[in-house]
């Protein structure tokens, strides 16, 4: 059983567009997300967890 968004579920051995269906279904009705712009000399990190600290 394959649980998607804790709000679908899918038991196993369905074929692969019974997935595909479901994974699109879900990710339609997952609410946005707002994105937040900073201005340009905000400090930034990469996705190993290392910031830069922006020079005054």
């Amino acid at each position: 059983f394959f649980v998607l968004d804790r709000r679908y579920g899918i038991s196993g051995g369905q074929p692969s567009e019974v997935f595909v269906q479901a994974l699109e279904q879900a990710w339609k009705d997952r609410p946005a997300t707002a994105l937040t712009t900073v201005g340009g000399d905000a400090a930034a990190c990469d996705t190993d967890g290392a910031c830069e600290v922006p020079q005054s």
